[in-house]
């Protein structure tokens, strides 16, 4: 479920006009508040993110024996 669940927040995100609308929404739990776009820690956080995401989610693939 994880998988399948970032792999569609990852194809939601990559449209943007749409990730431009979500931005927008308080509802959806992966916007970054306004106020904290520029900051350091948050810009921190990010790259911790976007480097271990990919690798994180092809090892629940492999061990749910997903392609």
């Amino acid at each position: 479920m994880q998988v399948i669940g970032a792999r569609a927040c990852a194809a939601f995100a990559s449209d943007p006009d749409l990730k431009a609308w979500a931005d927008t929404v308080a509802l959806n739990p992966a916007r970054t508040p306004p106020e904290l776009v520029e900051s350091e820690a948050m810009q921190q956080v990010l790259g911790r993110l976007r480097t271990s995401a990919g690798p994180a989610l092809t090892r629940m693939a492999q061990l749910a024996g997903m392609p």
